[in-house]
This record gives C-alpha cells, sequence and structure tokens, in this order.
C-alpha cells in the first residue's frame, strides 16, 4: 500500500482504536443499564411527530416548546422512523449519540488537518494522535456518548461551525454564496439548543471584527440574523413562545425549597471541563503570544459568557458537565492552530534566548497554576455544597415522613411503567419523574408537574387549578427532594378532598382520584 493511502487512513485507524479501547472500558459494562431518564422524553416526541400529532407533549393537544433540542427531537424521529420496527428506544437513543460522537472525532481531525501548515502537524497521524485518544480514553468522553441525550449533536456543530467559520474567514474573494454553509450550520446549532445562541451570534463577530474583515460580517451575520429572526417568528406562530420552556422552569429560584440543589454543582462541572481540556490548556498558555490574544479572545470570551449564563438556572440532570461539553472545540481547536503557528514559526527562524525562556517561564507558571488548582478546586466545590445544602434544609420539613425513608427511584419508575401498561389511552397520569415512563407510554396523557412540557406551570408555578383541569385518576408524587412542590399538592383543598394519598409506596408516594373509574383497579394493582 502506497504510503499517502496509509496516511489517508490514518484518523480512521486511530479513531477506532481509541473507540476499541473505550467499549471495552465502559460501554459494554452500561449498555444493558441505560436509563438516562430525560433522553425518553425525545421518545414521546418523536412518537407525536410519526403521528401526526406535531410537536407536543400529549396527543391531540396544543404545540408546545417542551423538548428543548428542536432538530435533535427530529432526529430521534427520524430514526425512529426508519429503524423503530427492529431496534427498541434505548438502542435508537443511544446509537444517535455515538453516531455524532464518532462523527464528532472525525470532523475535528480532518477540519485541523486543513487548517494547519507546519511540517509536524500536517500528518493525519499525528493530527490523530494528539485529538482522538485525548478525547476518548477519559471517561467523560464515553458518558456523553451512551445518554441518549443531544450532547454530542450539540458538540459536533460546534466543531463544524467553528472550522467553516475559520474557512470562511481566509477567504479573499467572499460572496455572499460562502456565507451560506457557516450559516446554515449556526442556525443548526442554535436548533439544536437555544443556549448556544451566544456562540453563534459571538464568535463571528468578534473573529471577523478582529481582522477587520467588514464585507464578511456583513454577508454571515446578515445571513444568520435573518435565519434566526424566521426561525423566532415561526416558533411564537407555533408555540406562542420563542424560548423553550425550560428557561422559566429550571431558572434560580423556580423549585422553590429543592434541597438537592448541591448535586447538580456548576463549580464541579467547569472544573471538570478543566481537567478534560487540560492538555489544550497547556499548549495554548506555553505557545500563545501577545499579538494572539484578541484572535484566542474570540473563541475563549463566547464560552466564557454562555458559562456565565448557566449560573443563572438550576443545572438538574447536567451529569459529568452535560451542558458545558459541547464547548470543548472552543479550547481544542485554537490551541492546535497556536502550536501549529509556533512550529511554523521555529522552522522560519531561530529562536532568541529571552524566547526559549520565555516558554519555560510559563510553563513553570503553569505547573503551580496545575498545583493551586488540584489544591483548591475542592474548597470551591465544598463551599458551594454547603451554601446550597442549608438553602435546600430550611424547606425539608415539608416532608418530613419522606426525609427518613430509603427508596429505589429506577424500581419505582418500572413498577409504575408496569402499572401504566395495564390502563387504556384515556388514563390520565401526573408525576414528575416521567421521563422513560413518558416514553414508553406515548399514548397516555402524562400531566407533568415539573414545568417542563405544561406551559402553565413553567410560566406560574404550581396551582391546584392543574389538578383541577386535568383531573389526574393516579399522582406520582413529585421527588422527595422537591420539598415545596411536594407540600403544596399534599397540603391543597381539592388534592386533600378528591385524592387518597398512600405514603408508603413507589419512593415518593402517590396518590389516587377517589371518583376515578380506575379506583378500585389502582387499589388492587398498587404495591
Amino acid at each position: 500500500m502506497k504510503l499517502n493511502n496509509i496516511n489517508k487512513i490514518s484518523i480512521g485507524a486511530i479513531l477506532m482504536a481509541s473507540m476499541a479501547i473505550l467499549f471495552r472500558r465502559v460501554w459494554l459494562m452500561e449498555l444493558d443499564t441505560f436509563e438516562f431518564d430525560d433522553a425518553f422524553m425525545f421518545i414521546r416526541y418523536a412518537e407525536n411527530i410519526l403521528a401526526g400529532y406535531g410537536y407536543t407533549w400529549n396527543p391531540g393537544e396544543a404545540l408546545v416548546y417542551g423538548n428543548t433540542s428542536i432538530l435533535y427531537t427530529y432526529v430521534i424521529a427520524l430514526n425512529k422512523w426508519l429503524f423503530g420496527s427492529f431496534l427498541s428506544n434505548s438502542w435508537i437513543l443511544i446509537s444517535t449519540t455515538l453516531v455524532f460522537g464518532v462523527a464528532f472525532l472525525w470532523a475535528l481531525a480532518q477540519g485541523l488537518y486543513q487548517q494547519v501548515k507546519s511540517d509536524l502537524l500536517h500528518n493525519r497521524w499525528i493530527i490523530g494522535l494528539i485529538t482522538i485518544p485525548f478525547l476518548v480514553l477519559p471517561l467523560i468522553f464515553g458518558f456523553h456518548i451512551s445518554t441518549g441525550m443531544e450532547t454530542t449533536l450539540s458538540l459536533l456543530l460546534n466543531t463544524l461551525f467553528v472550522l467553516t467559520v475559520l474557512k470562511f474567514s481566509q477567504r479573499d474573494d467572499v460572496q455572499p454564496k460562502h456565507a451560506i454553509i457557516p450559516a446554515l450550520i449556526g442556525y443548526a446549532l442554535f436548533l439544536c439548543r437555544p443556549d448556544n445562541a451566544l456562540v453563534v451570534a459571538l464568535f463571528p463577530l468578534l473573529l471577523l471584527v478582529m481582522q477587520k474583515k467588514l464585507r464578511h460580517i456583513l454577508y454571515l451575520v446578515s445571513l444568520l440574523s435573518v435565519l434566526i429572526a424566521i426561525d423566532s417568528l415561526i416558533k411564537y406562530w407555533a408555540f406562542g413562545e420563542i424560548l423553550p420552556l425550560s428557561f422559566y422552569a429550571k431558572k434560580n429560584g423556580f423549585t422553590e425549597g429543592y434541597t438537592a440543589k448541591y448535586f447538580w454543582n456548576p463549580v464541579r462541572y467547569m472544573t471538570q471541563i478543566v481537567a478534560y481540556t487540560m492538555p489544550y490548556i497547556l499548549l495554548i498558555f506555553v505557545f500563545i503570544r501577545r499579538k494572539q490574544l484578541t484572535w484566542l479572545l474570540a473563541f475563549l470570551l463566547p464560552m466564557l459568557l454562555t458559562f456565565a449564563y448557566f449560573l443563572t438556572f438550576d443545572q438538574i440532570m447536567g451529569f459529568d458537565a452535560r451542558l458545558y461539553f459541547p464547548f470543548i472545540p472552543y479550547i481544542i481547536i485554537p490551541s492546535v492552530l497556536l502550536f501549529d503557528k509556533a512550529m511554523v514559526d521555529m522552522k522560519n527562524r531561530d529562536l532568541n534566548g529571552w524566547q526559549y525562556n520565555h516558554i519555560v517561564a510559563k510553563t513553570c507558571l503553569l505547573v503551580f497554576f496545575l498545583f493551586f488548582t488540584v489544591f483548591s478546586k475542592y474548597r470551591f466545590i465544598n463551599k458551594y455544597e454547603a451554601y446550597a445544602i442549608k438553602a435546600g434544609n430550611k424547606h425539608a420539613i415539608a416532608i418530613q415522613d419522606l426525609n427518613q425513608r430509603k427508596y429505589n427511584r429506577e424500581v419505582s419508575i418500572k413498577r409504575i411503567n408496569d402499572l401504566l401498561k395495564q390502563f387504556p389511552n384515556d388514563f390520565v397520569f401526573a408525576a414528575t419523574e416521567h421521563g422513560f415512563i413518558s416514553g414508553d407510554n406515548p399514548d397516555k396523557v402524562i400531566v407533568d408537574l415539573s414545568g417542563l412540557h405544561n406551559l402553565e406551570i413553567a410560566k406560574n408555578g404550581y396551582s391546584e387549578k392543574i389538578l383541577k383541569d386535568t383531573q389526574p385518576d393516579f399522582i406520582w408524587m413529585p421527588h422527595q427532594d422537591l420539598t415545596v412542590l411536594h407540600y403544596n399538592i399534599r397540603s391543597g383543598d381539592y388534592f386533600q378532598q378528591e385524592y387518597e394519598y398512600i405514603s408508603n409506596v413507589y419512593a415518593f408516594g402517590c396518590a389516587i382520584r377517589k371518583d376515578s373509574k380506575y379506583y378500585l383497579q389502582l387499589k388492587q394493582s398498587i404495591k
């Protein structure tokens, strides 16, 4: 085989070897226990789309902007249509995130290969070796390609967006048609998750402004603005909202008395990302020069502003920095390009002694920084958790009968899922922990008490009007960490009159509507 052909397959070979190691470490062990609860909500929306109901939570009800990622929901709907006859819901979700995760690695390596100019890095073997293994081998990557969530799609689109904007900025003979691909990818990124809006708006603007390319700005920013404006009009027409309901339901303070706030720790998540990308942070720190700082700022500032925005809401289900992970291309890509530029400069001219000393000094400072980070990060994490626990515990008295009781949420989910299978489609079920259940029972009416798919609760919070209007036959009480919501439901006059509360079942207790036609069947079935 010719050397050129071997070079062309190098990235694929490194990718396959790295993924094989990852599979051995994590994939096969966790596949049979996949239960990332929220992922199954995509299945529910997908089922309703395929059934002709549109983007809605309950069949036949009004369209609702519940699932944050419209793009990923339609991808799952497509995969459900193509493979649903022979793949389970879990397999559809897992295989989708896996494909996008592998595509990210391939796109990153190939895109960097096209960008680098030094003899050292303009080699697919080298590019593959300095990117793929460093990203694949940490277990955090194995987690995110197996959640079934939109994380890896957002990661792939962020990578493509950075690479296409870079390529666009390097064109001298720019025309409006050249802005189409980066604009479409930017819009897809926004459609994947609206919290990508800051990087979509700011990254190309900052990069092009710093390069003084006004015509590029005019073409790309104008096209992006038009696409997002049209998107907003369509969403307002369809949903009556341009923001997903999670924007309201997860805002800090909305879930009053949420005692698990400490568990979803943004400080811990940000330190995870720093640790994961540390080899690339090291490259930036060592090889950055003063004249390149403004260029680097175009990558880092939109990402950091997005991270700051994340602090404004409770990052529930944010395991292993799930919200932060899609933004690692804004660290990886500039770091490799800075390293590449340094290699070109070293070849073109000898470095003076002060420049070598400069690199050594920065390396020493970085070692000190790493030591300080390891020494101090747990202090910051523990301070945040202590604050959050103190804030939450003052509400715990609201449901004292649950706080001392051990429970198994996963077993309860499976038992309630089996219970719902016994009833026809006019059965009305209410809960907060309904992810897997909602995907496995797409034809059942499910009242979402968390507000993620219920406009009234998302905007105004829980009130007894919800129960009066929907009249659930069966309520699985809210998670015990939602102390105030749990207490407000149980202490309401309507609830106490119309429902029979049973405290010692299904982890958090349940309630049966007394005049439900399924009352006796439910009483006999509950265990």
